[in-house]
């Protein structure tokens, strides 16, 4: 095949580097064209996606078997803008390049088509001159054996490389989550490979579901009394009641199924659920947090997902609309934007906010009533409590001059001279700030210097940050931090108070209690 030519400049690819993105979402790019072409030639091998991320060589290579280019496809492969028809993954026919030179400078295509020869081609802008020059490329016969697509982006920038916390906190849940579906339903396998200082780790994407909230046989009654109560008005979920009390009898997850007509044409299919109460602990309020919202797809391939971007289904701020999740596939009905994060709505945009709006006032109802009967009965993780209250333990030990020992009743502290504080803690709970234990009140027992009695308020703003969602043990993670405020309430040893947040005389208190807390969960 003859050169070929781009109107724009290779510094336009060059710019390309300061596109506001994140990894994950460019080499999601990869993983679009590699599916798009194994669907849209109704392939019925089993999809193999392998990405490679190798910091010591700065090169990223990522190879399928899909159906691969021949030569004519390979050439049109590398031209910018080369838009398809339809709603495909790689619709918009931009996302190889804008991965290619996000991440570096020099990108390199083999492809091989069943029954043909296989071919390359590549741009490689490293070896380039004159950056004003137009982009030009060729493709050539190849050696390829295998059917499919392998590219290369070499050249890695710095700032582009992928550190060892970004790839297993960022990239391997994300991308877990985005091809949810595919991974599962189609049998897609894709393997992230990492490699740093020679030390390879190989990963196989595995999303993990959503675990619905079951009820428990000690709960049903009240389940099914409170559904045939409050679920008769719903907005748009008119079924949801009977729903409700069919998987209730029958020992099924709060997980349901909605069919919603959107035009003549066209419905939208919903999964809608209640994440289980699960474990006490900061992993599960942060499960909470990462399912959350409405999670939509195009052709399988999540474009809204929690937590990047979920839509809202309902308010936030309501600690119980937390727990609901759903799933919608879009992709018959609105194309998403050339980024593929967000659908595109037009003027339909207020009308379908709307529909979720009402949705979620809807599933707030069923939120409301789980929290009503079990939110406040969690079970109990004894390993993530005891790593919790190890934790605060190890702190207090280790910021402050006396040994602190955190016990089922609460905490004790023992000074240099052999002598001991010993507490008894109170739970109270009221919203009146005008009363004498809206926060906390401590004083020594009488006639017992040794022995401090501690009155506080489970539902003051400050615990918040351990006691949304009832998701906190109390007696063995926020006894021992009532403790430590405690002997400052009643000025003994203040000084604890000090040692422990690095703070000055004078500092606001509740910037204190925030700091103590803050620190001892991080």
């Amino acid at each position: 095949m003859n050169k070929q030519f781009m109107k724009t400049p290779y510094n336009s690819l060059l710019a390309k580097k300061n596109d506001n993105s994140k990894s994950y979402f460019m080499l999601s790019e990869l993983i679009d064209n590699s599916i798009g072409s194994w669907f849209e030639n109704k392939m019925d091998n089993e999809l193999q996606i392998e990405i490679c991320i190798n910091n010591d060589l700065k090169k990223i290579t990522a190879e399928d078997n899909a159906f691969g280019m021949n030569e004519n496809l390979l050439g049109s492969a590398i031209k910018m803008n080369n838009e398809t028809s339809g709603n495909s993954l790689n619709m918009y026919g931009v996302g190889l390049k804008n991965c290619a030179f996000w991440f570096g400078m020099d990108l390199y295509i083999e492809s091989k088509q069943e029954k043909d020869l296989g071919y390359k081609t590549s741009i490689v802008i490293s070896k380039i001159d004159n950056y004003n020059d137009p982009v030009e490329w060729e493709v050539f016969p190849c050696k390829k054996k295998s059917t499919g697509t392998k590219i290369s982006i070499e050249k890695i920038y710095e700032d582009k490389l992928i550190s060892k916390r970004e790839f297993e906190r960022d990239i391997l849940p994300i991308l877990s989550t985005k091809y949810y579906k595919h991974i599962l339903d189609n049998n897609i396998s894709i393997k992230l490979i990492y490699i740093q200082n020679n030390e390879k780790k190989e990963h196989i994407l595995s999303p993990k579901k959503v675990k619905a909230q079951k009820i428990e046989k000690e709960y049903k009654e009240k389940i099914i009394e409170l559904a045939n109560d409050k679920l008769t008005s719903t907005k748009i979920l008119k079924d949801l009641k009977e729903k409700v009390i069919y998987n209730v009898q029958n020992n099924l997850p709060l997980e349901f199924g909605f069919q919603v007509k959107w035009n003549k044409e066209h419905d939208m299919m919903f999964t809608f659920g209640i994440q289980s109460q699960g474990s006490i602990g900061r992993d599960q309020n942060k499960q909470f947090f990462n399912n959350y919202g409405l999670t939509t797809y195009q052709g399988g391939r999540a474009i809204n997902l929690a937590p990047l971007n979920p839509l809202p289904l309902g308010e936030y701020i309501r600690t119980n609309i937390k727990r609901v999740y759903g799933y919608v596939e879009l992709g018959e009905i609105f194309k998403p934007d050339n980024n593929k994060r967000e659908f595109v709505f037009g003027k339909e945009k207020e009308r379908f906010y709307e529909l979720i709006k009402k949705i979620g006032a809807d599933l707030l109802i069923l939120a409301d009533i789980v929290f009503e009967v079990i939110g406040k009965k969690p079970k109990v993780n004894s390993g993530n409590t005891n790593i919790a209250g190890n934790k605060i333990e190890n702190t207090l030990n280790a910021k402050t001059n006396f040994h602190w020992k955190i016990n089922k009743s609460g905490a004790f502290v023992s000074y240099n001279d052999g002598s001991a504080l010993n507490f008894k803690i109170y739970e109270i709970s009221t919203n009146d700030q005008n009363a004498n234990n809206y926060f906390i009140n401590a004083s020594h027992v009488e006639g017992n210097k040794n022995e401090i009695e501690i009155f506080f308020n489970i539902d003051h703003p400050i615990w918040k940050p351990l006691t949304l969602a009832n998701m906190i043990d109390t007696k063995s993670v926020l006894y021992p931090l009532v403790s430590v405020i405690g002997l400052a309430v009643i000025d003994i040893k203040t000084e604890i108070l000090k040692d422990l947040i690095n703070s000055e005389e004078g500092s606001d208190f509740l910037s204190i209690l925030n700091s103590i807390v803050r620190f001892t969960i991080q």
